[in-house]
């Protein structure tokens, strides 16, 4: 809640009054106290302010390979984690992505893989620690539909070898110099955790990019596609 200094000082005329008998140094402390909670609300509106400038300031800006399409401060729900700058950013014109830039970051970053045949972006993680003081990052691998729509890989080699193993790769180097950029400081450690297809995605990671992360979670992996159409066809 916010008071004016007008409202302020008659709170505290009016406290002088009712205080009567009482010591003029237990006035003293709740004026202290007053005064503590206006440091700390300018205080918070202050550093609010500073996080809402810092964040739209990378709108349209080409970092690492990316073009920064928009961002915004978003506040989640209650008991959903901290405020976070959200960033929408495009790779050579087909390959689209988000990073959730926290206020308070904790020097990490997850991606989080996809599913199905991609085409969309979820940016979010099946372990919870994943969705709260990490940079998240995640992309549609460099095509737009349906997890169930295949018909984009129809004489579209790009997106065919970027959904097959370079979609995480490319976006991930793109998110290493955008986090750089916002914060002014290298991730000290990054993870990759996905299901079904994000979980084909994991180990992809894991045999074709070994040094791109320090941990991967590969979960209920799609990693043998015949397999997988024959038994959905049966």
């Amino acid at each position: 809640m916010y008071l004016s200094i007008n409202s302020a000082t008659k709170v505290i005329v009016g406290t002088w009054r009712a205080l009567g008998a009482l010591s003029f140094k237990v006035f003293a402390v709740m004026v202290a106290a007053i005064a503590l909670t206006f440091a700390s609300t300018s205080s918070l509106a202050a550093d609010a302010a500073a996080a809402r400038k810092t964040c739209e300031s990378l709108k349209g800006q080409l970092i690492g390979g990316a073009r920064l399409v928009d961002t915004a401060l978003v506040t989640p729900a209650s008991g959903a984690g901290g405020d976070y700058c959200k960033v929408t950013g495009k790779i050579h014109g087909t390959l689209n992505f988000e990073i959730h830039l926290p206020v308070q970051w904790n020097q990490k970053l997850i991606y989080a893989g996809g599913g199905g045949f991609n085409g969309f972006i979820h940016p979010q993680t099946l372990s919870p620690s994943g969705n709260s003081g990490y940079a998240l990052v995640a992309s549609d691998s460099g095509h737009q539909g349906g997890p169930f729509d295949a018909s984009w890989a129809l004489n579209n080699p790009r997106a065919q070898q970027e959904y097959a193993d370079l979609s995480v790769h490319t976006v991930l180097q793109a998110a290493n110099a955008i986090v750089e950029k916002h914060y002014r400081s290298s991730v000290e450690r990054r993870y990759f955790e996905g299901c079904s297809n994000g979980g084909r995605e994991a180990l992809i990671a894991a045999s074709r990019f070994p040094h791109d992360f320090d941990g991967i979670v590969a979960r209920a992996p799609a990693w043998n596609f015949t397999k997988l159409f024959l038994a959905f066809n049966r």
